[in-house]
């Protein structure tokens, strides 16, 4: 079983990887994002009314993901579909270390972000020209991507889909700060409420 979770993982990783790997060497754009000096420099440029805007949107679509995800799992549950089995979820078993934890939950909406909403929005709409396809093909690639986690169902991803939407134009409103902002919000109130 410890060889099916570790292709689970690896597989879809290093073809992500692979293909984002393309996609940046050819748009170096993605990656200056990411550098920390880009993200001073953006910091310093907002205004009072930038940040506040940011900061509202960030914690609304956070609270609404998160009662809409919730609200979608407790009916999935009560109708009898398991979503991931906690003896194989990883998670789980990090919930008996809080720190780690708490910094795991923080640190992956970096990259989810950047990938799913920052590249994969950002390429559909400049070769499509359409924002409701890219809007939906983050969503559901993010979505898809979470069945990579050991233990996981494929009812797993529906919750995830609103979640998904709504980081998407929070993404398209207010840029990739908003949605790591947002994401995390959402993860770490995950975990409290697990707590």
């Amino acid at each position: 079983m410890c060889w099916a979770d570790l292709l689970r993982v690896l597989v879809p990783g290093i073809a992500l990887g692979l293909v984002l790997g393309w996609v940046v060497s050819r748009r170096q754009v993605h990656l200056r994002r990411m550098r920390p000096s880009s993200w001073i420099r953006r910091a310093r440029l907002m205004g009072a009314r930038e940040w506040a805007e940011l900061i509202a949107l960030s914690i609304t679509v956070a609270l609404v993901s998160l009662l809409i995800s919730l609200k979608i799992g407790e009916a999935m549950l009560s109708a009898g579909i398991e979503m991931y089995s906690p003896e194989e979820f990883p998670f789980v078993g990090l919930m008996n270390y809080p720190v780690i934890m708490l910094l795991a939950v923080n640190l992956l909406p970096v990259f989810e972000e950047w990938i799913f909403r920052g590249i994969v929005i950002d390429e559909l709409r400049r070769s499509t020209g359409s924002t409701a396809l890219a809007v939906t093909a983050s969503t559901l690639s993010f979505a898809v991507f979470h069945l990579t986690n050991p233990g996981t169902y494929i009812w797993y991803a529906i919750p995830l889909i609103p979640c998904g939407i709504l980081l998407s134009l929070l993404y398209l409103r207010v840029g990739l700060g908003g949605a790591i902002l947002a994401h995390s919000a959402y993860n770490t109130l995950l975990f409290l409420l697990s707590l």
